[in-house]
């Protein structure tokens, strides 16, 4: 099988890393995974994508402070930047545990 590789793991636990370690703030990070996802042509990877849909899904439920009016508060889908945070680090954390290996297995 040679399903187009895509973006590789490694590209998005690189960009996780990097909002982890305070290389980047929130905005940059929704702003870069948002990019990289978008040019990613990987199908068939039924585990990853389930990973990068939560990351997608936190990004928009994502609310900062900053973003909301004076004694506005979040509506009840929305989160703030701590457990997005929290949301981010689980995905990093599930992207290298994956239980299985598709990229070596499908190398063009």
């Amino acid at each position: 099988m040679t399903d187009d590789p895509g973006v590789t793991d490694a590209a998005y636990t690189d960009l996780f890393r990097r909002y982890l370690d305070g290389a980047s703030d929130a905005q940059s990070f929704r702003r870069d995974f948002y990019a990289l996802m978008q040019c990613d042509a990987r199908i068939g990877d039924t585990v990853r994508y389930a990973i990068l849909q939560r990351v997608f899904f936190a990004g928009e439920d994502l609310v900062l402070d900053a973003d909301l009016l004076v004694g506005e508060g979040r509506d009840d889908d929305e989160i703030d930047e701590p457990t997005f945070r929290r949301r981010i680090a689980a995905a990093a954390r599930d992207l290298v545990r994956r239980p299985d290996d598709w990229e070596s297995q499908h190398r063009a």
